[in-house]
């Protein structure tokens, strides 16, 4: 038996994403280097430590009114760094959020599919399908069951003009760079 988890391994062990545990790794929860060719390793010790921490943190928990479930999130940015930035922003405000990334609207079609989000928040611009072709085939596919949507993108107002309208149901547009300050309000609002 090995001392270590992939990352991978670690997220169904934890019952997270991936990126879930990415993010508990930065914060230095659970210990873990990366091997020479760059693949992170996770102490096992420490895997099966944060799950019992996990376990009795929510054995303590008083309150168990619905409003405390953890709230799934998608991201749908071919941006590494807009992406980073909003995973922080969420976790500001959603603390225990499942984090979901993809790159490009097909990728997303797909995870919607298999497990439709709280909330999704994506670019407009973006390659293969773009964020307004993206949240039409969501719509199409969930109709009112659809997730909560909310649009980031570069293009400035004047740009936007020259594009398809965005729909109605979309509940917030945010220029890049965004104001974190308001992206926080709004997501606020959402809980």
């Amino acid at each position: 038996m090995t001392k270590y988890y992939t990352t991978g391994q670690a997220a169904k062990i934890l019952g997270v994403c991936i990126r879930t545990v990415q993010l508990w790794v930065e914060d230095c929860r659970i210990d873990s280097w990366k091997t020479s060719g760059g693949h992170r390793r996770l102490s096992r010790e420490s895997v099966h430590a944060h799950l019992n921490s996990e376990r009795l943190s929510n054995a303590l928990t008083t309150d168990p009114s619905p409003h405390t479930t953890t709230r799934q999130f998608l991201i749908v940015d071919d941006s590494k760094t807009d992406s980073r930035l909003l995973t922080r922003v969420i976790l500001t405000v959603f603390p225990d959020a499942d984090i979901a990334e993809a790159a490009d609207g097909f990728e997303a079609l797909i995870r919607v599919g298999k497990n439709p989000p709280d909330i999704l928040i994506t670019d407009l611009n973006m390659p293969n399908m773009n964020g307004l072709q993206m949240i039409e085939a969501i719509h199409q596919q969930l109709g009112d069951e659809k997730p909560t949507l909310i649009i980031t993108t570069a293009y400035d107002a004047e740009e936007l003009k020259c594009l398809p309208p965005i729909p109605a149901y979309v509940t917030n547009v945010f220029h890049k760079p965004f104001n974190i300050d308001l992206l926080s309000e709004c997501l606020t609002q959402l809980k």
